[in-house]
């Protein structure tokens, strides 16, 4: 498969991705420290599917922090990981992995994620 064709994919199933990412922050929000959406169009980022060097479809994905109770970057992705795992496995879905978390201006968060994973 191509580039085109793996993004072509991944950007078909952008939106089922972020529904989880939505149904974890509604569970879990208050716990992370995050705000929950209404729906899913207010975490959605322009441009959100990309494919890695190696063909891996990633999904971008932008929520807004409620305050800051983690230490690091880290402890955050480590306690968002859990939560999404925790909400994977009950709806019997695909694991979801996060790849990475950005602090971004404005009080955001910006969360890199892939299906499947390590």
């Amino acid at each position: 498969m191509t580039k085109q064709q793996i993004a072509a994919m991944a950007a078909a199933n952008y939106y089922d991705v972020l529904a989880v990412v939505v149904e974890m922050l509604r569970q879990y929000a208050v716990t992370l420290g995050l705000l929950a959406p209404g729906f899913i169009e207010q975490i959605a980022v322009r441009n959100g599917v990309d494919v890695t060097v190696t063909g891996t479809p990633i999904y971008r994905a932008m929520v807004k922090r409620r305050r800051n109770i983690f230490n690091s970057p880290k402890a955050l992705g480590e306690a968002i990981q859990e939560a999404l795992d925790a909400t994977t496995y009950r709806w019997g879905l695909n694991r979801l992995f996060l790849l990475r978390v950005d602090q971004l201006p404005g009080g955001y968060v910006g969360l890199t994620l892939a299906i499947g994973g390590q």
